[in-house]
């Protein structure tokens, strides 16, 4: 019974060491990254006007992506009815930092954090859809 006990201590900093090196080669694998590929939804609403805006990412090469923005805008009269529907139309240039997953706007540097379902503009949070 003794030599059994002796063999289960000198194991247990072999289990301990590898259980270590397999969580740090997991650490060192790599983030995932969440799916920055797709379409984005937002919708705001003020006292003044609503809005929709649609993001449309996609991949060009390497860590470059292509941004499609589209922005409707309805000003709201002062009964609150809305107007005419404004149309705005942009496309961006962004590149990822692997390390982090944010996408940064060349032009104007906004930065953009996908997240799964979700991709964050400065403070604006997009949807993805289908």
């Amino acid at each position: 019974m003794e030599t059994v006990n002796r063999m289960e201590l000198k194991s247990y900093p072999l289990r301990c060491a590898v259980v270590f090196l397999i969580a740090l080669m997991a650490g060192c694998a790599g983030r995932v990254q969440p799916a920055l590929e797709g379409t984005f939804v937002q919708n705001a609403k003020s006292e003044f006007s609503q809005a929709s805006d649609t993001l449309k990412v996609e991949k060009a090469e390497g860590h470059h992506y292509r941004i499609h923005r589209r922005t409707g805008i309805r000003l709201l009269d002062e009964a609150g009815r809305p107007g005419k529907l404004v149309m705005q139309q942009e496309e961006w240039q962004a590149d990822l930092d692997p390390q982090t997953g944010v996408l940064t706007e060349r032009s104007k540097g906004r930065r953009l954090q996908a997240d799964g379902q979700t991709l964050t503009l400065e403070r604006a949070v997009y949807r993805r859809v289908p």
